[in-house]
């Protein structure tokens, strides 16, 4: 049975669309002696993990309405959801790559959208879940195997 790794490599703005949005470029790795792989429906909830970065003052300020006060951080600083999105991924054997697309509209989650408009630059750091169902072949007899990908599989 495959055992897929999934590692984030980068990230890039997708030009030319007609709303904002972000492309994840993202590899998985069957970590498992190699079957081929005929599809993979996958399902992917980004979350922005706050507490792994570090604010300056004004950023603090800015952040006031999502956590509170700097005092109480320690307690408010959650992972925010940003996204749920779902991808088919095609046939591989091995690795492949993949770019998944988020959306950056203002409408979908207004405390992600808070979150950006508070920070003044740099890394925004995520945690991606992924989970779904895996389409392979059986290490026996060839046939089609079916497996789930549970929610533990992440990348950060």
């Amino acid at each position: 049975m495959p055992n897929l790794d999934f590692q984030i490599e980068g990230a890039e703005a997708v030009r030319y669309a007609a709303a904002p949005i972000l492309s994840l470029n993202i590899r998985i790795q069957d970590m498992a002696p190699a079957v081929p792989i005929h599809n993979v429906m996958l399902q992917c909830q980004i979350q922005i993990e706050p507490v792994k970065r570090k604010y300056t003052p004004a950023e603090q300020e800015s952040l006031l309405d999502l956590f509170g006060e700097p005092s109480r951080w320690s307690q408010t600083l959650k992972p925010l959801l940003w996204a749920n999105t779902s991808v088919v991924i095609p046939a591989f054997t091995g690795q492949t790559r993949i770019s998944v697309p988020i959306s950056c509209t203002f409408d979908f989650n207004v405390a992600a959208t808070k979150y950006f408009h508070g920070l003044l630059g740099g890394d925004v750091p995520v945690t991606v879940l992924f989970s779904g169902t895996l389409f392979h072949e059986g290490a026996e007899d060839g046939g089609l195997q079916i497996s789930k990908i549970s929610w533990e599989r992440e990348a950060k």
